[in-house]
């Protein structure tokens, strides 16, 4: 009769769990890694948005007129961003001065901003 406890080695069973295991980590690790390389790219296209706007905002002239509503687009890194800025009068409580709006229009990113001006003067 033999002495299994002389015998080394791991058997097929402890072998097969183990690659198991190996394997399942291996899954979680690589998901895991595809979710935070997928977010960052979010991420770097949300702030691309918000330099768009912070340089449309800089760009609206100190008075507007109000019923307005302009087009462009911006190139990005991930393709054209359409910027649409819109002039319309204010509620009551800002009555006279004009409410703008820039918002961004793309598959990936949605950004708006929107300020309060003072109306141009009627000529």
């Amino acid at each position: 009769m033999k002495n299994r406890c002389c015998e080394s080695g791991f058997s097929l069973i402890e072998l097969l769990i183990a690659s198991l295991i190996v394997a399942s980590a291996g899954t979680m690790l690589a998901s895991g890694i595809l979710l935070a390389n997928r977010s960052g790219a979010i991420r770097i296209q949300q702030a691309v948005a918000a330099h768009v706007l912070a340089d449309e905002l800089a760009r609206v002239d100190d008075r507007l007129t109000a019923g307005t509503e302009e087009e462009h687009t911006v190139p990005s890194p991930d393709g054209n961003l359409t910027v649409v800025r819109a002039s319309d009068a204010a509620e009551p409580p800002l009555a006279p001065l004009i409410y703008t709006s820039l918002r961004i229009n793309h598959p990936r990113v949605q950004a708006h901003v929107a300020t309060c001006r003072r109306p141009a003067p009627e000529s």
